[in-house]
This record gives structure tokens, C-alpha cells and sequence, in this order.
């Protein structure tokens, strides 16, 4: 519900701000407004280090999204993002093993620079900017002598969500006046805080010196491919 919230607000405002930029720079000749569709290929091989502990292997994962992006000068764009990711942290022992999903979507605002003019075929950039993650554990499970239990039926996990910033190098490749191809290279620093309060005997109230609290990251880089369509 947090989440699809978080989203619908995002839109709404996306919805808001467009028109209006669209409206300023129509008669330019400038393009004034672009949308697109991307995949993005991307690491955070700690996000789940103090959550299930030391050891935790996490794999990386492809995520999906969209982005649109206005000009506010000859040079500069600003671009607004959403992505939906689902990593998957592993601990092995030698009687047991955890696995644990981790659902996040960052909801990005990035300031790109274009380093050469917009008539050029292949337009390289740089960028920079923050982003609001929002966060969910979700199927952790606990394996033990042939035995697979679902651990929240005994606790519950929070993963809270989390502001971040990055930074990015890409570029535009035009296959037409107004398609091209978005290729880029990511890197993000963000800290979320998690708790994890058990349950015995399905009662809450018992479980507070049974309760764990901390943080870890999502730090980590990113690849992304994307299509984009120029208006």
C-alpha cells in the first residue's frame, strides 16, 4: 500500500510538471520532453549484510522501469525515474540456510548534462542526483534438516525505506529525429534501517529481547539500456 502510494504521487506529480515545461519550450525547435522504457542490471551485494548476517551472498538482479526527462536549458535535463528491483541475499551454514527477498523501487530525480550540442547523432552525458527507495522483506525462509520454514510466521521483518543519491554517465544514441537508444552506467550510495520483532507463541508483546534492529546499504553500481522517445 506504502509503496503504490509512493508511486501514484510520484505520477501525479510527473503529470503536473510536464505540461507546463512542455508548454515553455514548444516553438524552440527543441525537443521539450521525452519518455522511455528501460532494464537495468544492478548490484548491492551488502543490502542485507547485518540483516541475516555476516556471509550473506546477495545476487544481482535485472529490474525494469521508466523514465521521462525535460530540457530547463540548452545543456541540462532533468530527469525523473521509476524501477522496480527484487534481490535475493543467501546464508548457507552447514545445517541450515536463509534466503530472504528484498523488494525495492527507487523513485529517482537525476540532473543531466549534455556534453555535446542536441544535433549531434550520439549524445554523450553526465549526471548526478537522489533518489527515495522504498523498501520491503518479502518469502524469507529458513531451511534445516530437509525442513523449509517460513520465518514470518514467527517474526516480523521491516525494511524501512530510505533517501539515497547517485551518480551517472550515459549517452543518447538517435536512430531516428525522435527515438533513441539510452545506454548508461550507474553508481548509488543509500542506507536503510530494518527491524525484526519475533513472535512467540504468536504474541508480539513477547518478543522485545527477542528483537533486532539495524541498517545496511544498497550501495552498489548499475547498467542501464534503455528506449527513448523524443517529443
Amino acid at each position: 500500500m506504502c509503496r503504490n502510494l509512493g508511486i501514484a504521487l510520484f505520477v501525479i506529480a510527473l503529470a503536473v510538471l510536464f505540461p507546463s515545461a512542455a508548454a515553455q519550450q514548444s516553438g524552440s525547435g527543441a525537443s521539450s520532453l521525452a519518455i522511455g522504457a528501460r532494464i537495468t542490471y544492478a548490484n548491492v551485494e551488502d543490502a542485507l549484510e547485518d540483516s541475516m548476517g555476516g556471509g550473506t551472498s546477495v545476487d544481482d538482479e535485472f529490474g525494469y522501469g521508466a523514465m521521462v526527462k525535460f530540457p530547463i536549458s540548452q545543456r541540462l535535463w532533468l530527469q525523473f525515474a521509476a524501477d522496480a528491483f527484487t534481490f535475493t541475499g543467501d546464508l548457507s551454514e552447514l545445517d541450515f540456510s536463509i534466503s530472504a527477498d528484498l523488494e525495492t523501487i527507487p523513485l529517482t530525480g537525476t540532473l543531466l548534462l549534455d556534453l555535446v550540442s542536441r544535433n549531434n547523432t550520439i549524445r554523450p552525458y553526465l549526471g548526478a542526483g537522489i533518489g527515495y527507495y522504498l523498501n520491503d522483506f518479502d518469502d524469507i525462509t529458513e531451511s534445516a534438516f530437509g525442513f523449509i520454514i517460513d520465518l514470518k510466521e514467527y517474526a516480523d521483518f521491516d525494511a524501512d525505506d530510505g533517501f539515497g543519491w547517485h551518480v551517472c554517465a550515459g549517452l543518447d544514441w538517435f536512430v531516428t529525429d525522435h527515438l533513441a537508444i539510452n545506454l548508461e552506467a550507474l553508481y548509488r550510495w543509500v542506507e536503510y534501517d530494518w527491524d525484526i520483532i519475533m513472535r512467540p507463541f504468536g504474541l508480539r508483546e513477547l518478543g522485545g529481547d527477542l528483537s533486532d534492529s539495524g541498517s545496511d546499504n544498497l550501495d552498489g553500481w548499475a547498467v542501464i539500456l534503455g528506449l527513448s522517445l523524443f517529443f
